[in-house]
């Protein structure tokens, strides 16, 4: 697996691409390519470096198996006994409670992710469209990152839902996850136009090198 040392020069994010190639990163992800000079690199501060390890492993193997938690909770959704189930103003309550909980925990998680690389990003935003409000975290920088790194920052949003619906599902919350689930949905299905986790992750990995970030569309 590609190692890959990240710097930190004139206030922008640096990566040799090859032994003749820089990539500067600006603006939230969109990058521009020069060639090296002989010692610019001498003057930039190193941010991290990243290397495949253990843990890389163990998150993609759970990164691989969300699909399967996600079909175990809306088999429960489906099999549940709504018939038995009363619906009062404090359900419909608590599953916005449920649903908020989880768009920051998935916002923070991509987030976080970025901070322990020490990649200084703004914190989660909330940014009032026409239609309606959207909460995203800006990620583009990740585009720096080793493929399999740029997955743990696009697809930890998916594994924290994904858990947090498992578990609730186990201590008997099934009715809780409703909203939870549509929006997981709307987060790994592939829909044309719309940039979701799962066109991060599936650009990611078709796309081994650089080009332009994203702002996600959730």
């Amino acid at each position: 697996m590609k190692s890959s040392t990240i710097f930190r020069l004139n206030n922008l994010y640096v990566v040799e691409e090859s032994d003749f190639y820089l990539v500067y990163v600006y603006d939230a992800g969109k990058c521009f390519k020069i060639k090296k000079s002989h010692n610019i690199l001498a003057q930039a501060e190193i941010v991290c470096h990243i290397k495949f390890n253990f843990l890389d492993a163990i998150y993609l193997c759970a990164l691989l198996l969300s699909p399967v938690g996600e079909l175990f909770v809306l088999y429960k959704l489906i099999s549940f006994n709504w018939a038995a189930y009363t619906i009062t103003w404090n359900t419909i309550v608590l599953n916005i409670v449920f649903l908020v909980i989880n768009v920051l925990l998935h916002e923070f998680g991509h987030w976080i992710t970025m901070i322990i690389h020490n990649i200084n990003i703004d914190g989660p935003k909330i940014q009032y469209l026409g239609h309606g409000i959207k909460f995203y975290t800006e990620t583009g920088a990740a585009i720096l990152f080793p493929w399999y790194r740029r997955l743990l920052v696009y697809g930890i949003g998916i594994l924290i839902n994904t858990l947090t619906m498992v578990i609730s599902v186990l201590i008997n919350l099934t009715p809780y996850v409703t909203l939870i689930m549509v929006v997981s949905l709307f987060n790994v299905i592939p829909i044309y136009g719309v940039v979701n986790d799962v066109a991060m992750i599936v650009g990611a990995i078709k796309n081994g090198g650089f080009g332009n970030g994203h702002k996600r569309n959730g």
